[in-house]
């Protein structure tokens, strides 16, 4: 079980490597493509050769970390208070956190923009092993973020139609 604590309210925030609303995956858009248009690796090649399968697939939670590596990062949000970690691509370390404020923010969102997957949508594709070109239209992304070095724009649907909340990077 990993844990830590979260730096605005001061809970304590656990994850037990199970779904439990705690842990998000977090692709930029671009990453996101490379991994459902990706070709085989010496990985999928081993795993996948008995199935005579032309196409890549998405095989494990555990093997993505070889099967992409350095293309997604992990996000825990508080349960208590909303706010977000982002951890480094090694998933150890933190790179930012991010404070919910109220969605008055006068600035449009701009930046970069990322798909986020839930850990129980991200469990489900995981587990299931399935060609990286199905995801898309199987699974669709919990949230679309846009980013930048100050806010957090996170909308409900990959469109960016509909603003769930707006958050500010804390100092670190």
């Amino acid at each position: 079980m990993a844990g830590i604590e979260c730096s605005k309210c001061c809970s304590s925030i656990r994850y037990h490597g199970e779904p439990n609303g705690i842990q998000f995956v977090v692709f930029t858009d671009k990453m996101w493509n490379t991994v459902i248009t990706s070709t085989y690796d010496k990985n999928n090649e081993k795993i996948h050769n008995e199935w005579s399968s032309p196409e890549p697939y998405l095989y494990r939670a555990d093997t993505i970390w070889w099967d992409f590596p350095k293309m997604f990062q992990y996000a825990w949000v508080c349960p208590k208070c909303g706010t977000i970690i982002l951890f480094k691509n090694d998933g150890i370390f933190i790179e930012s956190t991010y404070a919910p404020i109220e969605n008055t923010l006068d600035e449009s969102p701009n930046g970069s923009s990322f798909i986020v997957f839930s850990d129980y949508i991200w469990d489900e594709i995981t587990d299931l092993s399935i060609p990286t070109k199905d995801i898309p239209t199987r699974f669709a992304p919990t949230y679309s973020v846009v980013a930048n070095d100050k806010y957090l724009w996170v909308f409900e649907s990959a469109s960016q139609d509909n603003l769930l909340k707006i958050y500010e990077r804390m100092n670190e």
